[in-house]
């Protein structure tokens, strides 16, 4: 198959999408598929093959972000109608997600979407007029959609958000996947012990890691809150934020205004894989309070590297984390350091988890993935009017 994806975010950009993306393109292609990537241009970006960037520009609010712009919409068409395309897959519903959907419509391009995110849950970035903004994207949503023969969604609990907002096209529920070989090599103890003497944090002290964007969507003033707790009954126990994202300085404040500067680490973006695989191998309990998340990728791979998880119990992570099996399920944000301190409290129970949490994550593999995305393409071709 001649596969062109439309995503308005792609490398350099660090973020789920881009991940799933460049993952999906990489292992459609060892099977044989073409796979050509629509997108914008960036300032920083490298050519790559089979990789086509049109005009943008930053956009105002998130200038780490960036936004195509829709006058590139024909050279567009140019570019494609020269590939002989056989399927259209949209992985965004902004300027290139929507040139991509008019393409499949006028030249008769059988066409699939995966929802990624949850875009109502993002229009507090937007000043002012938040309700009425959400009922755009949620009207945008619907109709966005039900432009594609099918829909990919991640998880159940995105399913049945598009099914109250009136999504009637078909939806397709297939479990993000991630390539398991950056996870499977043994890291070296001096390695993680050069990577722990990078950030000051001692060698026998005990780490919970976040690993993601630091947005306020993600609730990670929640588990500063609770670290905050944990700290006073276990004093030797550190706090590694990884990632960067516009509510860094708002943390930095709440951890110094709660006396954890010297508890709490914001290492800013590593390099993924190396750097993220080693800061999860140099940690002990993955946490994450967030209740916007379609999937939960970064839960996976933290499991995938042994982590137990902590995790606010929201219905995205039902299927990745077995309540009392390799992790907890908090109902509460702010009762996240009771799970924690279970954790904390047993070292057996910490191995069990572990090793369940690896056991896990093999489920959720990118070769799973493919093969259900492949023949959801497939389905689709053969059902063309």
């Amino acid at each position: 198959m001649r596969i062109a994806m439309f995503t308005d975010t792609y490398e350099p950009q660090v973020n789920g999408v881009v991940t799933m993306v460049k993952q999906l393109k990489e292992h459609l292609a060892l099977l044989g598929h073409e796979v050509f990537i629509f997108t914008g241009a960036h300032p920083k970006s490298h050519f790559e093959e089979n990789v086509f960037r049109f005009r943008s520009f930053p956009f105002p609010w998130e200038r780490q972000h960036r936004v195509v712009i829709p006058t590139v919409y024909f050279d567009v068409e140019k570019t494609l109608e020269k590939l002989q395309i056989d399927l259209i897959h949209s992985h965004t519903m902004l300027v290139m997600g929507y040139i991509g959907n008019i393409i499949a419509e006028r030249k008769s391009i059988p066409s699939v979407t995966t929802y990624h995110t949850i875009m109502e849950d993002y229009v507090h970035y937007i000043p002012f007029f938040n309700s009425v903004l959400r009922e755009f994207v949620i009207d945008l949503s619907r109709r966005f959609c039900n432009k594609n023969k099918a829909v990919i969604v991640p998880s159940r609990k995105v399913e049945k958000l598009l099914r109250d907002y009136g999504v009637s096209t078909d939806i397709e529920v297939i479990p993000n996947g991630i390539d398991l070989t950056p996870f499977e090599n043994k890291i070296s103890e001096e390695k993680i012990q050069e990577f722990r003497e990078r950030f000051n944090i001692p060698s026998n002290a005990k780490v919970l890691i976040f690993v993601g964007r630091l947005g306020k969507e993600k609730s990670v003033d929640a588990i500063v809150e609770n670290f905050s707790r944990i700290v006073k009954k276990y004093p030797d126990t550190f706090l590694l934020i990884v990632g960067d994202g516009p509510e860094k300085k708002n943390l930095k404040t709440q951890v110094k205004e709660l006396g954890l500067k010297n508890r709490v680490i914001f290492t800013g973006y590593l390099k993924w894989p190396d750097e993220v695989v080693l800061a999860y191998n140099s940690s002990d309990i993955f946490v994450i309070a967030s209740h916007t998340e379609t999937f939960g990728v970064v839960l996976v791979e933290a499991m995938a590297c042994g982590l137990p998880v902590v995790a606010y119990a929201d219905d995205a992570f039902r299927d990745i984390v077995k309540n009392g099996i390799n992790g907890f399920l908090i109902g509460s944000k702010d009762r996240l350091h009771e799970g924690i301190e279970s954790l904390l409290s047993s070292d057996e129970l910490m191995k069990n988890m572990s090793v369940a949490s690896i056991e896990i994550a093999g489920s959720f593999t990118m070769e799973k993935h493919v093969k259900k995305t492949i023949a959801l393409y497939e389905t689709v071709l053969n059902s063309r009017d």
